[in-house]
């Protein structure tokens, strides 16, 4: 229970650096929403919420790895099933999620004045 906490810390950052890096960009470029939306269903579908990622082929499970979410749900299930954590997906997710808000960060203050003229 106790990774709880940590999951949904991950979970914040990465979405926050998500709006981040994608509000800005939708306001300059309006068919970006729809792309997002896209990107965003088929990621839902390549995460894995009720399998665990031991349950696939090595191949696919080294592309799932860098799945931010992989790492993330797999923290959730710890409590759970603490004998499916694999620290591996779980810190490619955190170094992904904490990239994702950094990049986020940058693309949002380089935009900022932009998107506000455009506002």
């Amino acid at each position: 229970v106790l990774w709880f906490p940590v999951a949904v810390l991950l979970q914040a950052i990465l979405l926050v650096g998500l709006g981040l890096l994608i509000a800005p960009l939708c306001v300059l470029f309006s068919d970006l929403e729809r792309t997002t939306a896209l990107i965003l269903r088929a990621m839902f579908y390549a995460t894995p919420v009720i399998y665990a990622i031991q349950n696939l082929p090595e191949p696919f499970r080294t592309i799932l790895s860098f799945n931010p979410l992989t790492g993330i749900f797999m923290l959730y299930r710890a409590a759970f099933f603490p004998e499916l954590v694999d620290p591996a997906p779980v810190l490619i997710g955190a170094v992904m999620s904490v990239a994702i808000l950094v990049l986020g960060l940058l693309v949002f203050r380089r935009l900022e004045r932009s998107v506000l003229k455009e506002l």
